[in-house]
């Protein structure tokens, strides 16, 4: 199988438990050639992790190996292609969550604002949006 093209497959690891193997599921999509419709078909693969960098939820890229590792590792693991739950904001390069970055020490209640609170100056902040480029929408306190 050293000239034949070897299957390289996209799944989701769902197992980490086996010393340097991961178990991955493939999903895929199968055609019923008496209906001619498409339907999903997931198959689970065992890679081999010889690192051990995968973690459980993780998108990963698998390639068929020439000969077997062992009776089920017949896959070998390429790269983490998303690491679930190591989201890298791409602009800034820093890693975040929803709302805030990592390394910063405030909280996500202080970064969110209500509707109608004041500034230091004591004035109610002023929202300004435009909308197209022929007319301004203003409004004052109002959420938007």
């Amino acid at each position: 199988m050293s000239g034949a093209a070897r299957k390289i497959l996209i799944g989701q690891v769902v197992g980490t438990k086996m010393i340097r193997t991961a178990k991955v599921r493939v999903n895929r999509l199968h055609l019923d050639p008496f209906v001619t419709q498409y339907f999903p078909k997931r198959s689970t693969v065992f890679a081999h992790d010889p690192e051990e960098a995968a973690k459980l939820g993780d998108i990963v890229l698998v390639k068929e190996l020439p000969i077997k590792k062992s009776t089920h590792v017949k896959y070998q693991m390429e790269r983490i292609i998303y690491s679930l739950g190591n989201v890298t904001d791409p602009i800034t390069g820093k890693k975040c969550d929803c709302y805030s970055y990592w390394d910063d020490d405030k909280s996500t209640e202080d970064a969110v604002s209500t509707p109608g609170s004041t500034d230091g100056d004591g004035m109610e902040e002023e929202i300004t949006r435009t909308i197209g480029e022929e007319r301004e929408l203003k409004t004052e306190g109002t959420p938007v």
